[in-house]
């Protein structure tokens, strides 16, 4: 018997036999799981599928090209693309992520694309090499990985027929300018122009002894362009000529537009009572001036509208009252200096009326 048997019977008591067929035992177990091993990654490979390549794999420095990443998919698998930042390899860099892009293939099965715009600003041969897909599903997890491929960056051949020699770098183009830009020149030199022509005219007023600006000429008393207006009315001599409704209508018109002008009373839309009624408790009008107006008022709305027909020496009368009620109100506001004018204007006015009587 050799030291092998007797150290088995000591350790495991039992026939030669017994062993023989234990160990064989194990080992047929040992080979069913790693046949089931390769079964599981045949079967990871046979239902998983990646895809990398790029649209052209020869460009020029500084163009872009599609690089993508395809995964072809169980609907119940779980595959993570590997994740970039801002190059693929060195010196290939991103441009611009894009959406994933999910096409059902079956109802059981789907793929995955992922696409990358990159260019490159340095030439050269870039390898990109197989990338990991770590997949996750029912029976386990595992890592799928991809196939390399290359990119390769050329510079613009120079022709060397055309080009005899080399230049240097050329400057930058300047842009045209646009009205924006020399809008604000214009205005400073239109405000420079401007400027100038404002000094030569003060110095030739000032040479002439004149000033720079002429004073703006004051508006005109309401009383003269009353009284200017009752002296055409009555060049016009409507009641002499049987015009009786036109003669109180202007001569009407010319005291309410006096009282607009003077008193601030919008009497031209306003019935003669409500004239009136605006003058009551108004320490402006005496009782003279009252009553006058009053009487102008009411004798032109009875021809104006009950066709009354006064008697020759009352159109002269109203006419009056018209005039003395102007004169009774001239100086309401006035300073002195426009008294004392007024009172020129006045003392020729009435000297003209003589005449003219």
């Amino acid at each position: 018997m050799s030291i092998l048997t007797m150290l088995y019977n000591k350790w495991f008591p039992g026939s030669v036999q017994s062993y023989m067929l234990y160990s064989k035992q194990i080992i047929y177990i040992s080979f069913v799981f790693v046949i089931m091993q390769c079964n599981i990654f045949t079967t990871y490979a046979q239902q998983v599928n990646v895809n990398a390549g790029v649209d052209s794999n020869h460009i020029l420095i500084g163009d872009q090209v599609e690089v993508y990443f395809e995964v072809i998919q169980p609907r119940n698998y779980i595959v993570h693309f590997p994740g970039f930042t801002d190059t693929i390899v060195a010196n290939v860099e991103i441009i611009k992520q894009h959406k994933p892009d999910t096409n059902w293939i079956s109802e059981q099965k789907l793929e995955v694309r992922h696409e990358y715009t990159v260019s490159s600003y340095d030439s050269g041969f870039y390898y990109i090499p197989p990338l990991k897909f770590p997949v996750k599903s029912d029976l386990g997890r595992d890592t799928i990985t991809s196939e390399s491929f290359f990119l390769e960056v050329s510079t613009i051949p120079l022709d060397t027929a055309k080009q005899k020699s080399v230049y240097g770098l050329k400057g930058p183009y300047e842009a045209p300018l646009t009205l924006q830009e020399i809008l604000p020149y214009i205005l400073y030199g239109l405000s420079a122009v401007i400027l100038v022509l404002l000094i030569i005219y003060y110095r030739k007023r000032k040479k002439k002894n004149k000033p720079v600006f002429k004073p703006q000429k004051p508006p005109e008393p309401p009383h003269r362009i009353a009284l200017r207006e009752l002296e055409e009315l009555k060049k016009l001599q409507l009641w002499q000529h049987g015009k009786i409704k036109a003669y109180y209508t202007q001569l009407s018109d010319i005291i309410r537009q006096y009282i607009e002008r003077k008193f601030q009373i919008n009497a031209m839309e306003l019935t003669s009572d409500e004239i009136l009624n605006a003058f009551l408790g108004n320490q402006s009008l005496d009782s003279k001036a009252y009553e006058e107006l009053e009487e102008l008022l009411t004798v032109a709305d009875l021809v104006k509208f009950a066709k009354f027909t006064p008697q020759p020496g009352d159109n002269e009368n109203n006419y009056t009252l018209a005039y003395n009620f102007i004169r009774r109100t001239i100086w309401e506001g006035v300073d002195a200096e426009s008294q004392y004018s007024d009172n020129y204007y006045l003392n020729n006015n009435n000297t003209e009326q003589n005449e003219n009587r």
